[in-house]
């Protein structure tokens, strides 16, 4: 069996890609064959914790087209099928196209509200344009030859084509596929209602159960930052200045009863200045680390530096996403606060993590002082927390299931 996987990112950035690696890999240990067409830069899976044991392709167009070598390597790989890793932009013009190229079935794994993403593209794009226009039509620009001025707005969303496509893909690629896989009971119901006659199938994430350990140590980070003896809550993930602040006014009320609490922050640090201004102002400079971006391989190392691990309450999409790095924070057997919403719904509160049913900082901050009051309730989560994750997100037993699911797409007619 032969399958091409059409991806939204490189491996670096996105936490979707690393999924999407991951039961590439385990798709190839099964004894069948895998191609990644990824639109980025093919050597960040690199950042893997392993060689690609699949073809890695970078996507290129001329403008809405994918480029005739691109189109040529997935003709002569000959996929059984076609899993789109993400129905919009790059990736949904890319799996439409190469439909139309093949006999493979096209099947859509869903991470996301992909209707949100849609509607925010379409209107990005007429933002972009109406920049694009008004700097057309200034004179003053005219009569000074800065023509480039209009023009840079029209490219800023993955391309002025490919952004402008995106309202018309998304739709069509819906009605195309004959399969669909999403990543929480919440995702195939909303996909479901979408696509009444198409298959839909839960198919979990996962996380490499040796690397994500409760085994691993994590004294050398705490020994990096001078947190020996000190307690710490550790977040890794997508990060913006929005989120940043909210992690704040959690830590500043915990800080206010137990001054000895640190936060480790691993992700983007794009706003550190105004990041470190706002910690300033809150009198939180030494009781958080903003790292940035860091290897795949070293986030094991901050998790298991952490005595909680805690997710922001921020994401529009909370009702239907599960956060690639939940099935992580489980398997390293650490007590978990996170949302309630969307796959909190399927963790039982006290027992497999400690949940939010509010976006007020007061909630969290309580949450985290109860826990680090009570070594008996860390035990317990944490010992819950594995458990699931060995159960549910387990890399090889999810990578079995997506042969099944091949299996069964593949024999429909």
């Amino acid at each position: 069996m032969r399958i091409t996987y059409i991806g939204f990112g490189d491996f670096h950035r996105y936490a979707g890609m690393k999924q999407l690696c991951h039961f590439a890999q385990e798709v190839c240990r099964q004894g069948h064959q895998a191609q990644i067409l990824i639109a980025g830069k093919a050597d960040t899976v690199q950042s893997m914790e392993e060689s690609p044991l699949a073809e890695v392709v970078e996507l290129q167009f001329v403008g809405p087209f994918l480029t005739r070598s691109v189109r040529q390597r997935v003709k002569d790989f000959k996929p059984d099928i076609l899993h789109v890793w993400t129905p919009r932009q790059v990736p949904a013009l890319a799996g439409l196209q190469l439909q139309h190229v093949t006999d493979a079935k096209l099947i859509l794994d869903h991470e996301d509200d992909e209707d949100y993403h849609a509607r925010y593209q379409q209107q990005a794009w007429r933002r972009n344009w109406q920049q694009g226009l008004r700097r057309w039509l200034l004179p003053l620009n005219l009569a000074r030859n800065e023509l480039h001025s209009w023009a840079k707005p029209l490219q800023a969303n993955g391309g002025a084509f490919r952004g402008a496509y995106d309202g018309l893909t998304y739709p069509r690629i819906m009605k195309r596929a004959q399969a669909h896989t999403a990543i929480s009971p919440n995702l195939v119901a909303w996909a479901k209602e979408r696509s009444p006659d198409t298959p839909v199938y839960l198919l979990y994430p996962g996380a490499n159960l040796e690397l994500f350990s409760p085994q691993v140590d994590g004294g050398r980070i705490r020994t990096k930052l001078g947190l020996k003896e000190r307690r710490v809550l550790v977040y890794t993930g997508t990060m913006s200045l929005e989120i940043f602040t909210w992690f704040m006014d959690v830590l500043a009320q915990v800080v206010s009863i137990d001054p000895d609490v640190v936060l480790v922050l691993v992700g983007e640090d794009r706003f550190r200045i105004a990041a470190e201004r706002l910690a300033e102002e809150r009198g939180l400079s030494g009781n958080y680390y903003l790292i940035g971006q860091s290897p795949y391989a070293d986030i094991p190392n901050y998790l298991a530096a952490a005595d909680i691990l805690l997710q922001h309450a921020l994401d529009q999409a909370n009702a239907l996403r599960l956060p690639a790095k939940l099935p992580e924070y489980l398997a390293m057997g650490k007590p978990i606060i996170t949302f309630a919403e969307g796959i909190g719904e399927s963790l039982d509160d006290g027992i497999h993590v400690c949940k939010l049913y509010s976006r007020e900082p007061s909630e969290a901050a309580s949450h985290v002082i109860t826990i680090l009051g009570n070594p008996m309730l860390q035990r317990k989560l944490g010992e819950g927390a594995r458990e699931l994750a060995c159960k549910r997100f387990d890399w090889h037993k999810n990578g079995a299931e997506l042969v099944q699911i091949y299996h069964q797409v593949l024999s429909q007619r």
